[in-house]
C-alpha cells in the first residue's frame, strides 16, 4: 500500500487518488500539515512507498503507470 500525501484543493493530489482508484491501487490519504511537516514534506503531492521512499511530480505518475502496467 502506498500513502498519499496531499491537501484540498490541490488538483495534482486529486489527479494522483483518482488515478490509484481508476487502477485499484491501494492506497491511504493524509492531509495533516503537521504530519507532512514532520516528514518535511513541503509540496504535494508526495506518495511515500512501503519501504519508505517517497515520490514526487512526475516520478509519481511514472510510478502509477508502472502499476497499470502490471
Amino acid at each position: 500500500m502506498i500513502t498519499i500525501y496531499g491537501t484540498t484543493g490541490c488538483p495534482m493530489c486529486k489527479l494522483v487518488k483518482t488515478e490509484c482508484e481508476r487502477n485499484s491501487i491501494p492506497f491511504s490519504y493524509v492531509n495533516d500539515e503537521e504530519i507532512m511537516s514532520s516528514k518535511g514534506i513541503l509540496h504535494v503531492p508526495v506518495v511515500e512507498l512501503g519501504d519508505g521512499k517517497m515520490l514526487m511530480g512526475k516520478d509519481i505518475i511514472d510510478y502509477i503507470n508502472q502499476l497499470k502496467e502490471r
